[in-house]
């Protein structure tokens, strides 16, 4: 477990040093980033999965790669094995867009360090090294979410597609594209509906409805339970409602945003489901850590300037605690135990 402490280390010293962001260790973090984890051997509980994955798709043309994950995905895997890279070549590239969109939202927060510490044990080392697919697509919506306001509607829409061509759970972002408009209440309502048409239709058409529903609604798979999900529901759900609460002055601060409100509320609307739901419920809120990025790197900053070093420092021991112990305790941690990378092998 020494590789991923150490690295959630050097993210929360960064937290701790000058308040002005420095461009040389900053973007020195994001290289060694990308090769720790784009570059990781025999690492994560889908390892195997995606070996067998990239020797199938390797064996068969571009449309029979279809046939064997989501359009992007399946031509970036594609690509990778008949260049030679197997599945490293991916997993660079899927790597190098999760952590774009990570370092994008994190420079929009008062602490960007602060912001990469508090995503490094879940978003990182958690879901980064192991749902490959997943991680593109949530590097893509944190782009998203952070220059939502920057882009209009069809640049919101564009992206959202995009990120679902590498995992269709992506596709329930479209409805804060409805809610997050100045449409009347009756048309947010329609657009809402045509937007759980279209991911229907999208998944039926490729005939991954059957996996998804057996994955994550009927039992049919050891997914759809997932005692480690509430906990990820669980990071996002209570620093949402901690800022739901507070005063409108703090909340506005800790959730900028009509958007970050909104995923706000569906963090906190995660934790029953999550009881009946555990894998779903955990998949979908991977989606919404912009919430609790957000939460904690603000938080020091509403305090009296006196105390604001000691609580980044406070937050920052609580997330690399949090990685020690998914690390000593979660059942799937021995997945990532030890650590391997291709520049060692």
């Amino acid at each position: 477990m020494f590789p991923y402490l150490t690295i959630t280390l050097l993210a929360a010293l960064g937290a701790l040093g000058p308040s002005q962001l420095r461009k040389g260790p900053w973007w020195a973090m994001f290289l060694l980033l990308v090769l720790f984890v784009g570059l990781r051997h025999h690492v994560g509980m889908d390892w195997n999965n995606y070996l067998i994955k990239a020797a199938i798709i390797g064996m068969g043309d571009l449309s029979d790669a279809m046939n064997h994950a989501e359009p992007l995905y399946a031509a970036a895997m594609w690509l990778s094995t008949k260049a030679g890279f197997g599945v490293y070549g991916v997993n660079v590239f899927g790597t190098l867009i999760f952590m774009a969109g990570l370092y994008r939202f994190a420079r929009t927060t008062p602490n960007p360090w602060l912001a990469l510490t508090v995503a490094m044990p879940v978003l990182v080392i958690v879901v980064a090294m192991s749902a490959n697919r997943q991680a593109v697509a949530i590097g893509v919506l944190l782009w998203l979410t952070a220059s939502w306001y920057e882009y209009n509607v069809v640049k919101r829409a564009l992206l959202i597609i995009i990120a679902t061509l590498f995992h269709y759970s992506a596709s329930f972002f479209l409805i804060f594209l409805v809610t997050d408009s100045n449409l009347s209440p009756r048309n947010k309502a329609i657009g809402s509906l045509f937007g759980a048409a279209f991911l229907i239709i999208l998944v039926q058409a490729t005939d991954m409805i059957s996996q998804y529903d057996a994955m994550y609604l009927r039992g049919q798979s050891e997914l759809t339970f997932s005692p480690g999900a509430k906990l990820h529901v669980l990071v996002n759900g209570i620093p949402a409602a901690l800022a739901l609460l507070s005063g409108r002055l703090h909340r506005d601060f800790l959730l900028p945003g009509a958007l970050m409100k909104q995923m706000a509320w569906l963090a906190l609307a995660l934790v029953p489901l999550s009881f009946l739901f555990s894998a779903a419920s955990g998949r979908m809120t991977l989606y919404l850590f912009p919430v609790s990025i957000a939460f904690f790197s603000c938080l020091p900053s509403i305090s009296r300037p006196q105390n604001q070093q000691l609580l980044t420092a406070v937050t920052a021991f609580l997330f690399v605690s949090l990685a020690w112990f998914w690390l000593t305790f979660a059942n799937s941690s021995a997945a990532h135990r030890p650590y391997g990378n291709l520049l060692f092998l």
